[in-house]
């Protein structure tokens, strides 16, 4: 058996962990923002992404105390219905992931600035959806399958080849855009260090002031900032060579750290995702054998 990344053993064990893990973590991200969205004052709201689509008096009625208001009634048992992989799962799953998306907007809408940090978990909330995510590790009950193992690895190879295409987009838009000039112009370098030191948005680190002004480590930052360009751009590689895959997954863990301390930028939820994604967990989790000749998987679409 390869000990490869996890969508290369995936069963429905391993793929029913990742389900769990994936609407746990939308959980925890609800729970500790909620408070800070209810009934958002709307001259404040910047309304983003596609919630550009939306009708007026929908976004007003979305993002006013009814609508925020109703929503952690329907969030909450939603998404850990998911989480848990009740049945009828797919139902559970698509309120979930609406709930997800009308969540995330709300968040963005009052953040000082757009980002992209819950993209990849938002995606592939959506993705689980189509999925037999529900077949093992479950609340739900036990039953016979009878799936081909594509149907466990195929999920989980899209939702890692999304996971690497946000890596790879950042890379390329940022040489694109020119965006390149943080590490290629040292006034620019400094003056970002700067900026997102003193803002200390939302962590409060401001190590940054001292990476800026110390020219070795300022040295080093603008290397590392050029390295984990290219390592972006080159993300698709892990898919190919697996040493490259662990070596790209041990950087990026550390560049995030390392973003947060300097620059308040942690993208947490993609290190968690990420780690599970490149970990063999269908090696680790092997699916629960009743006899020599039959497998019971725990739940069901």
């Amino acid at each position: 058996m390869k000990h490869g990344l996890h969508f290369e053993n995936a069963n429905a064990t391993s793929l029913g962990v990742f389900r769990a893990a994936l609407f746990t973590l939308w959980l925890g991200l609800f729970a500790s923002a909620w408070p800070g969205l209810l009934a958002p004052v709307p001259e404040l709201f910047q309304v983003r992404g596609i919630w550009l689509l939306l009708p007026k008096p929908a976004l007003e009625w979305i993002i006013g105390p009814v609508g925020t208001g109703l929503l952690p009634w329907v969030f909450i048992p939603a998404v850990l219905a998911a989480a848990l992989g009740l049945r009828p799962f797919r139902l559970w799953a698509a309120l979930a992931f609406l709930c997800i998306l009308v969540f995330d907007g709300l968040a963005l809408g009052l953040s000082p600035f757009a980002h992209h940090a819950r993209a990849f978990a938002l995606v592939i909330a959506g993705i689980l959806i189509f999925s037999p995510a529900a077949d093992g590790f479950t609340l739900g009950g036990s039953r016979p399958t009878a799936r081909e193992p594509s149907a466990y690895r195929v999920p989980l190879l899209l939702i890692t080849a999304v996971g690497l295409l946000c890596y790879t987009m950042i890379g390329v838009h940022r040489f694109a855009r020119g965006d390149y000039r943080v590490f290629a112009n040292e006034e620019v370098a400094s003056a970002w260090l700067i900026n997102r030191s003193v803002s200390a948005y939302p962590d409060g680190f401001d190590f940054g002031l001292t990476v800026a002004t110390t020219p070795w480590l300022f040295a080093i930052y603008r290397i590392g900032f050029l390295v984990s360009t290219v390592m972006e751009v080159a993300s698709f590689a892990c898919l190919r060579w697996r040493v490259f895959a662990r070596i790209w997954l041990i950087f990026f863990t550390v560049f995030h750290f390392l973003s947060l301390v300097t620059m308040n930028i942690f993208f947490w939820e993609n290190t968690i995702l990420l780690w599970l994604l490149f970990l063999p967990l269908g090696v680790w989790l092997p699916l629960r054998q009743t006899n020599e000749n039959s497998i019971v998987r725990a739940g069901s679409r």
